[in-house]
């Protein structure tokens, strides 16, 4: 019996380290799927971060542009309501103006209108 347990022997540690040759290989080929797939989520890292980044900056910009139109209209809003309001001053001024000083304010602008020498028509409100 001997000879036959030196052949099972044989046969059992012919096996194992077949086993072992293939358990190493895989092992080896799960650590090189395994490296590379870790290189792959850092590599996608680095660019989700500068998406990231270049999102900000952008979202940044915008922000900063929606800012600057925003404060322009509210410049152009207060401008128009102040010339509106000075209009109506000025309005409310020259209807209250005395007939003598009214007079004075249509024959200055009439003479300041003929300076120029080219001719032209006055046309005056019968008001």
């Amino acid at each position: 019996m001997n000879g036959i347990e030196n052949i099972i022997n044989k046969i059992q540690a012919e096996a194992d380290e077949k086993a072992n040759a293939i358990i190493n290989e895989a092992n080896n080929q799960a650590k090189a799927i395994t490296d590379e797939i870790a290189q792959r989520i850092a590599d996608n890292a680095v660019v989700a971060k500068e998406t990231v980044r270049l999102r900000c900056i952008d979202v940044g910009e915008k922000s900063a542009q929606a800012c600057a139109l925003e404060r322009r209209k509210m410049i152009a809003t207060e401008r128009q309501s102040l010339i509106s309001e000075v209009f109506e001053k000025s309005l409310e001024a020259l209807l209250n103006l005395p007939d003598d000083k009214y007079l004075e304010l249509l024959t200055t602008l009439t003479e300041h209108a003929t300076l120029d020498g080219e001719g032209g028509e006055i046309l005056l409100n019968p008001k």
